[in-house]
């Protein structure tokens, strides 16, 4: 189970420097901050979602308390609120960013998991 915390650690680093690239990129590219602003809200409520999963893991393999679930309602709720605030703002924010943003912390995942299938 070490190795399972180790990768979630990993894949919390990788986002955390992709959120940091987005925000340079935001800088750095002025007519494109819109989409880095819906960007960066879907990178951090895919940071939320992955980090609510690690904590539900943690909670259930440490045998630290009854959990009724993997919090699939809360991890909902983060990606609605996103999306809310992406609708209810389009001034700020365009949907399509906010959705690409969801899926940072699943495609870092992913890589991760290939990465490490493919060296054994």
């Amino acid at each position: 189970m070490q190795t399972f915390y180790t990768a979630v650690r990993n894949i919390i680093r990788c986002v955390l420097w992709s959120i940091a690239l987005i925000g340079v990129l935001w800088f750095l590219l002025p007519d494109y901050r819109l989409f880095f602003q819906s960007l960066l809200l879907g990178s951090f409520a895919s940071l939320i979602n992955g980090l609510l999963l690690y904590l539900k893991v943690w909670k259930i393999t440490g045998n630290i308390g009854k959990t009724k679930g993997i919090g699939m309602v809360q991890r909902f709720a983060v990606t609605i609120i996103a999306v809310f605030i992406a609708l209810r703002f389009p001034e700020l924010f365009q949907i399509m960013g906010v959705i690409i943003g969801l899926l940072v912390f699943q495609v870092f995942s992913i890589i991760f998991v290939y990465y490490n299938l493919k060296n054994r």
